[in-house]
C-alpha cells in the first residue's frame, strides 16, 4: 500500500486571516475576565488587537504577561492543570465548575493567537529575506 502526501503551503494571507480572527476572539473573551496582569499596556494591546493590528512589537511583553497571569489563575484553581492545557491533552474534559472552563478557553485562545502570531512572523521575515536574495 502506498500513501500520496501533497504538501500545501500555508499562505501569508489565510495566516494573516488566522492571526486576526484569534485576536478578536481573545480580546472578546478577556474583556469580562478580572485576572491580575502585571502594569496596564495589556489593555492596549487588547485594544490594538480588537482593530487588526496584531503584530505590533510593543506587545511582546504585555501578551506574554497575559500568557503567565492566565497560566497563575488557572494553577490556583487547579494545580498542575495549566501545562495539560497548554500541551492539549484536555479537549475532552467535563467541567462541574464553569470557571475552570472559562479560563481553560481563554488559555487555549492565547495559545492558538501566540502561536498563530508567531508563525506569521515567520513567514513574513522569510518573505522578506527572500526579496532581499
Amino acid at each position: 500500500m502506498s500513501y500520496n502526501y501533497t504538501r500545501r503551503e500555508v499562505t501569508i494571507e489565510y495566516l494573516a486571516e488566522l492571526v486576526i480572527t484569534h485576536a478578536a476572539g481573545l480580546s472578546d473573551c478577556w474583556r469580562p475576565a478580572s485576572l491580575n496582569v502585571e502594569g496596564r499596556r495589556h489593555q492596549m494591546m487588547l485594544e490594538r488587537f480588537a482593530r487588526g493590528d496584531v503584530l505590533d512589537d510593543r506587545d511582546d511583553a504585555a501578551l506574554e504577561a497575559v500568557g503567565k497571569a492566565l497560566i497563575a489563575d488557572v494553577e490556583g484553581m487547579l494545580p498542575g492543570y495549566s501545562a495539560l492545557i497548554l500541551r492539549g491533552d484536555t479537549r475532552e474534559d467535563v467541567y462541574v465548575n464553569a470557571e475552570i472552563q472559562r479560563r481553560h478557553d481563554m488559555l487555549i485562545r492565547w495559545q492558538e493567537f501566540r502561536d498563530a502570531r508567531n508563525r506569521l512572523r515567520g513567514k513574513v521575515r522569510a518573505m522578506r529575506l527572500l526579496a532581499d536574495l
